[in-house]
């Protein structure tokens, strides 16, 4: 059983990333201007539908933007995964396309997605039905969470196999694969994931609170980076999958 040396995967991760950010802002700046686009245009059809009826509004400010964002996503983990495991440059000036290999990858994603949030709604209902509003509710939803994230850590290296459209990794054998190391993969995933989006988060929030005081143009900027914060956050993970797949995945090991 091989022990992911996960500290200098996270590293090789970051320096990757920062190390081809010219290449990053390559493949996600088509993204980036395309989300932002449908956010404005969103934007200005509320405003001049005034109120929309539930569904509508529910479609154009939930599911509609969720739905181009995960799609960007997709497209740009695709071509960082194959930048990091194949040394694949992106040419032209859309270098993350919508292939095959990119709607696979963004209905797994779905699923994974799905999955995850039924199987915590589902037990959530259970722990409140027999245990009622207290503190050992609470407890047991946290280790329902913590068992439903150790679950699908176990079948990430799906995602690079799946961008390299490689056969060879399937999910049982994912699952073999990384066997002895969930807690690594949760750290690297927390370690690469959550910084940059935290910072993401928080410039979105101000974007928000200035937008609310009618301060648009730089509520619209201060957006846009924001949304590119995300994005870079989503390669930095990327990259910690892709090089935990060669690390993990004995062919991967004996070509690197």
């Amino acid at each position: 059983m091989y022990k992911l040396p996960v500290w200098q995967t996270i590293a090789d991760s970051y320096r990757f990333t920062f190390g081809n950010i010219s290449l990053l802002i390559k493949i996600s700046l088509v993204w980036l201007i395309i989300s932002y686009a449908i956010g404005f245009v969103i934007g200005i059809v509320i405003g001049l539908t005034g109120s929309p009826g539930i569904w509508l509004n529910l479609f154009l400010v939930k599911i509609m933007p969720a739905l181009v964002w995960l799609i960007a996503i997709s497209a740009i983990a695709v071509a960082w995964h194959r930048a990091c495991l194949l040394e694949e440059r992106a040419t032209g000036l859309f270098a993350a396309p919508l292939r095959k290999r990119v709607w696979k990858f963004f209905i797994v994603s779905i699923v994974f997605s799905g999955l995850a949030y039924l199987l915590f709604i589902l037990a959530s209902i259970v722990i409140l039905q027999f245990g009622g509003s207290n503190w050992l509710s609470g407890l047991l939803m946290v280790v329902v969470f913590l068992l439903i994230v150790l679950l699908f850590v176990r079948l990430n290296l799906l995602f690079p196999a799946i961008a390299i459209e490689s056969v060879g990794v399937t999910l049982e054998r994912s699952w073999h694969l990384t066997k002895g190391n969930a807690w690594r993969l949760i750290l690297g995933n927390i370690v690469c994931l959550v910084p940059v989006s935290f910072v993401a988060g928080v410039i979105v929030d101000w974007s928000g609170a200035l937008t609310e005081v009618g301060r648009w143009v730089l509520a619209s900027a201060i957006a846009f980076v924001g949304q590119a914060l995300t994005f870079l956050a989503v390669a930095i993970l990327a990259a910690f999958l892709s090089f935990t797949y060669k690390k993990l995945v004995p062919e991967m090991r004996e070509e690197s």
